[in-house]
């Protein structure tokens, strides 16, 4: 979900505008990391995590002439009648391509219960973030409660299957540049384009998808883990290789 859109014109002051409608925006991110933990009970794990990342976005614009006109206060000119210019009436779109990267910081812990060869654990995790973009520190939080079976493979380890849920809450505030082309639009002031600086919140739209998933574990030093999640509006896939000493 796309909000709270502020744009600054031709490097101008940055202003709240209500007038953008932004289509079907997308943003993708990648990220890379390294976690530690340790049981301090047996039913509670704690961990750290320290990574890197890196996305992008495609947020389509699109507003119409005659509101880029009075925003940028340039007369009466698209007050209607015959003699207002077709520009007033005309929608310029443009793709704003935000790329930014930063670094990560998390923490976290898992609670665990089991009974006979079935098991439900719940993750808890709180994450800080800095986007190279932006000024603020992103936050966000994850929950995700699993419930499993675990299947002792003798010769090579135990394998754990399990089914749950992932609640996100993330909100980060994304800045960029995108040009409208304006060539043509016989409005005096104008120009051929309008630079336009933009700064906009994003937050995931649902909250929960649901998710499925396996831990391998090859020997009591190594693990193998991975999980997919879907549902609503967010797709995700985890993998991670454990080492234990």
């Amino acid at each position: 979900v796309l909000e709270n859109l502020s744009v600054a014109i031709n490097g101008g002051d940055f202003q709240p505008i209500d007038f953008v409608d932004f289509g079907t925006p997308s943003v993708e991110n990648t990220s890379g990391q390294v976690k530690f933990d340790a049981w301090v009970f047996p039913f509670m794990n704690v961990y750290a995590s320290l990574g890197k990342f890196d996305g992008d976005g495609e947020i389509p614009l699109a507003i119409e002439g005659r509101d880029l006109v009075d925003f940028l206060d340039l007369g009466r000119l698209c007050g209607g009648g015959p003699l207002e210019p077709s520009f007033c009436s005309e929608i310029l779109t443009a793709v704003a391509r935000p790329e930014y990267d930063g670094e990560s910081f998390t923490l976290g812990v898992n609670l665990a219960m089991g009974w006979e060869n079935f098991f439900v654990t719940l993750p808890i995790s709180h994450a800080w973030t800095e986007v190279n973009i932006i000024d603020n520190t992103v936050t966000a939080w994850n929950i995700s409660p699993r419930f499993g079976y675990l299947i002792d493979l003798e010769r090579t380890g135990a394998l754990a299957l399990y089914v749950g849920g992932t609640w996100l809450d993330s909100e980060v505030d994304l800045a960029g540049r995108v040009a409208f082309d304006t060539s043509g639009s016989g409005i005096p002031g104008l120009g051929d384009s309008v630079a336009v600086d933009f700064e906009i919140s994003q937050r995931n739209k649902d909250r929960w998808n649901y998710l499925l998933g396996f831990n391998w574990e090859l020997s009591p030093r190594w693990m193998l883990q991975a999980e997919a999640g879907t549902g609503g509006s967010r797709d995700n896939f985890i993998a991670s290789l454990t080492w234990r000493w």
